[in-house]
């Protein structure tokens, strides 16, 4: 995906501005992935913000009908990628999209390290809690060294807040519904993918 995007760039720079180009960063990406983890952002917004206790919240999330939650919730998420994928300098711009989504990848990976599953079904209960400790590793190591390769010593300070992120609504999806589902781990994707870019902003 992040070579994909990659590529994207570098063919279409001189064609487009850096808001034209963001349009088709963010719009390619959510066809790429079929709209899985966006699906999955709005269907967690719904139940967590919509829900009064973990029953209600998990019921939400598989109801096939969008609430205004989620509609609010993809409408500022989709915004905010537009506005900070747009607003990225030139020298950086390839880098930063080659790197959004494989830190959101490996924090869902590192996620599910850490934490089991909310439901006994599912896509999230599949891998969930499986303590394959390398298999689940791997990529936040990947991460790491590509992070420190494409922003040098900045890419240190990315890759722990992007953790630091990660584990934070880790301890919000426990309190809330006692672990991880499908869900939930698109809402992960999708925010790490904002959360990116805002780091970026500031190390880079």
């Amino acid at each position: 995906l992040g070579l994909l995007l990659s590529a994207v760039y570098l063919i279409l720079r001189n064609m487009f501005s850096p808001l034209v180009l963001s349009a088709f960063i963010v719009t390619i990406l959510a066809i790429l992935t079929g709209g899985l983890h966006l699906d999955g952002f709005i269907d967690s917004v719904d139940g967590l913000f919509g829900g009064k206790n973990k029953d209600d919240i998990l019921r939400i999330m598989k109801e096939h009908n969008v609430g205004a939650f989620g509609v609010i919730g993809v409408v500022c998420l989709l915004m905010l990628k537009f506005v900070l994928i747009g607003s990225l300098s030139e020298d950086i711009f390839a880098k930063t999209i080659f790197i959004i989504p494989v830190l959101s990848r490996s924090s869902m990976s590192f996620v599910l390290l850490l934490t089991p599953s909310s439901k006994s079904n599912g896509l999230g209960s599949v891998f969930a809690g499986k303590r394959k400790d390398m298999y689940w590793l791997a990529p936040v190591l990947i991460s790491y060294l590509l992070a420190v390769l494409l922003f040098g010593v900045k890419g240190n300070f990315i890759i722990f807040f992007v953790l630091l992120f990660a584990l934070i609504m880790r301890g919000y999806f426990l309190r809330k519904i006692g672990g991880v589902t499908g869900d939930t781990l698109g809402m992960l994707n999708e925010l790490v993918e904002v959360f990116v870019l805002f780091c970026v902003e500031v190390f880079a």
